[in-house]
C-alpha cells in the first residue's frame, strides 16, 4: 500500500513543484502571455472567491459537528454529507471551468503547456487554502479534498491527452471521481468520530 501511495505521490509532488514553472516558461517562449496573465491573476483572485463560495457549506457543517460531538452520528451523517457535497460541487465547478477555459484555446503546439498550466491555475488556489487552514489549526479535511481534486484532474488531463474525448466527457470523468472521493472522505470522517468516541468511553 505504501509503495502504491509513493508511486502516486511522487508524480504529483513533481507536478506541484515544477509544473507551473516549466509550463509558464514554455508558454512565454510561445508568446502566450494571455495564459500566464490569466493564471497568475486567478491565483490572487480565486482564493477569495472560492472562500466566499464555500461559506454556505457551513450551514450544514456546523450543526453536523455539534451533533457528532454529542454522539448523534445518525443525525450528523446526512448534514456532513450535504456539507461535503456542497464543497465538492464548488471544487468541481471551479476546476472544470478552468480546464475548459484554457483547453478551449489549445492547439497542437499549445496543448501540453496549457494543460500543465491549467493544472496549476485550478489546483494552486485550493492547495493554498488547504495550507492556510492547516496553519490555522483547522483540520477540516481540506487537504483530502485537494488531494482528490489533484488525482481527478490528472486523470482528466491524461484522458484528454490520449483520447479524443469531448470536453463534457472529461468534465464528467472529473466529477464522478470527485464524488467518489467525497464519499470516501465522508466515510473516513465518520469512522474517525466513532473511534474518538470509543476511546473516550474506555
Amino acid at each position: 500500500m505504501k509503495a502504491l501511495l509513493s508511486i502516486v505521490a511522487i508524480p504529483i509532488m513533481l507536478l506541484n513543484a515544477f509544473g507551473g514553472i516549466v509550463s509558464g516558461i514554455w508558454l512565454a517562449i510561445l508568446g502566450q502571455w494571455w495564459a500566464i496573465g490569466y493564471g497568475i491573476a486567478g491565483l490572487f483572485v480565486s482564493t477569495t472567491l472560492l472562500g466566499f463560495a464555500m461559506m454556505p457549506g457551513l450551514i450544514f457543517a456546523a450543526p453536523a459537528a455539534m451533533l457528532a460531538e454529542r454522539g448523534k452520528l445518525l443525525l450528523a451523517f446526512p448534514l456532513l454529507l450535504l456539507s461535503q457535497l456542497y464543497t465538492y460541487i464548488v471544487v468541481i465547478a471551479w476546476c472544470v471551468l478552468v480546464f475548459i477555459f484554457f483547453m478551449s484555446h489549445s492547439t497542437a503546439s499549445l496543448f501540453w503547456p496549457l494543460l500543465i498550466w491549467s493544472y496549476g491555475a485550478a489546483l494552486g488556489p485550493l492547495m493554498y487554502m488547504a495550507h492556510r487552514e492547516e496553519m490555522a489549526g483547522d483540520h477540516s479535511g481540506a487537504w483530502m479534498t485537494t488531494a482528490f481534486a489533484q488525482l481527478s484532474y490528472i486523470v482528466m488531463a491524461v484522458t484528454a491527452a490520449f483520447t479524443d474525448a469531448a470536453l463534457f466527457i472529461l468534465a464528467a470523468i472529473f466529477g464522478v471521481l470527485m464524488l467518489l472521493g467525497m464519499l470516501i472522505q465522508t466515510g473516513a470522517a465518520i469512522v474517525m468520530v466513532m473511534e474518538q468516541k470509543r476511546l473516550e468511553m474506555i
